[in-house]
């Protein structure tokens, strides 16, 4: 098997090109979920709490190096859709906004910019349709979150 890399800039699991990423085994899965969460730089909305439960818990498998940072930026996203979605549901316009906000910066998050295959694809037919009062698309997306946010404490 190839040494494995070390992870090159900020986020973690950034290689240079033609490099392998780092296999990450089930021992180390749950710190490196816990660095994930200590290392991103947003706040869950109030009421949520991080899911600590690493990517192929309970499971014989590896993971690359950064994908507990990108799942971890997933369970946010989330999240803050939980968040608009509710506060669209009851009228809250200010609530609507404010995770508007949010969700906003998740295409120019540091990891999702280094790993999200086509970002300005979700920008333009999840954010922007919702930023125009449409937030169908996004209500669509946010079903692709139910695993994620059954662990989700309000």
């Amino acid at each position: 098997m190839p040494e494995p890399t070390q992870p090159q800039g900020e986020a973690s699991g950034l290689t240079r090109a033609g490099d392998l990423p780092r296999l990450i085994g089930q021992e180390d899965m749950a710190a490196e979920r816990l660095r994930a969460i200590e290392e991103f730089p947003e706040e869950l909305p109030d009421g949520f709490s991080w899911s600590t439960e690493p990517v192929g818990a309970g499971k014989d498998v590896v993971i690359e190096e950064g994908v507990e940072d990108v799942a971890v930026a997933e369970y946010w996203l989330c999240a803050w859709m939980a968040e608009y979605l509710g506060a669209v549901d009851s009228g809250d316009v200010v609530g609507e906004d404010a995770a508007m906000v949010e969700i906003g910066k998740y295409t120019s998050l540091p990891i999702i910019k280094a790993m999200h295959q086509n970002p300005e694809a979700f920008e333009a037919s999840v954010v922007e349709t919702a930023r125009r009062g449409e937030p169908a698309n996004l209500r669509a997306f946010f079903k692709s979150c139910g695993a994620q946010m059954t662990a989700a404490t309000r």
